[in-house]
């Protein structure tokens, strides 16, 4: 096992990477998003939930507007 932050983890085979990856596109397709727009929205979720006490950007906020009590 590989550490990772000087945690281990356990490194998925491939079989595991493409089903998840599958599984992905398909809810995405179903919430007719491509999931670079999900991925996108997570991004930016994140974000705005871990910034603690640091200013983020108009743009940034903006989108958290949009977003608020929106699910992906």
């Amino acid at each position: 096992m590989r550490a990772f932050h000087g945690k281990p983890y356990r490194q998925n085979d491939d079989s595991d990477r493409s089903e998840k990856k599958q599984i992905f596109e398909e809810i995405c397709a179903q919430q007719d998003l491509t999931p670079s727009q999900v991925v996108r929205k997570l991004i930016h979720q994140y974000i705005i939930e871990h910034a603690g006490s640091r200013e983020l950007p108009e743009w940034l906020t903006g989108y958290a507007a949009k977003v608020v009590n929106r699910p992906l």
